[in-house]
């Protein structure tokens, strides 16, 4: 039966990467993988997907989040750096670029973020405008947020000076979360 008004859960119980439905494509294991991964969660947010399961952990092969060897791959850096920065409430936000997706957030602790997604196999310019956002000061010796990102250069951790009206330069296959101080 189906009652009126119940939400009914949502469950996308296993999903991953594969190109050409072939064994090991090899931009499973890159920040290409991690790109498209990005891409997957951020339409599971925008819908309420509830429940969503990564294939698969560990592989020897270009699978998983982690190589046989433990080594932890772009996808695997991807879900720590969501699980561990973006906590709290979505907050409205647009992009006009359809290679370019953004999902603004607020954190359970009050700090404003950004979540941005290159999709594009070349750099892209986006000009941002950050309405109602209270930042905090920055001067020009130390930024007034961090910037991750994940790309065609690996992981990496930096600060980054926020403006109301930021300007922000993506890498081909890039995503980058953006969390104020």
């Amino acid at each position: 039966n189906i009652t009126p008004g119940k939400k009914v859960e949502l469950a996308l119980t296993e999903y991953h990467v594969n190109f050409n439905w072939r064994p090991h494509d090899p931009r499973q294991a890159t920040n290409v993988g991690s790109t498209w991964m990005a891409s997957v969660i951020y339409h599971m947010l925008i819908n309420d997907m509830d429940i969503a399961q990564s294939w698969h952990s560990r592989s020897g092969g270009t699978f998983g989040m982690m190589s046989k060897s433990l080594e932890v791959r772009p996808t695997g850096q991807l879900l720590y750096m969501l699980n561990r920065h973006m906590n709290g409430q979505r907050v409205q936000s647009r992009s006009d670029n359809p290679w370019v997706e953004v999902l603004g957030f607020v954190t359970k602790e009050g700090k404003q973020g950004m979540f941005i997604i290159n999709k594009s196999d070349t750099a892209q310019s986006l000009n941002m405008q950050l309405l109602h956002a209270k930042l905090p000061a920055s001067d020009p010796f130390e930024g007034n947020a961090t910037c991750h990102r994940i790309g065609p250069k690996g992981y990496s951790i930096a600060e980054h000076w926020l403006s109301p009206t930021p300007h922000v330069e993506l890498l081909p296959y890039e995503v980058q979360l953006i969390l104020a101080r």
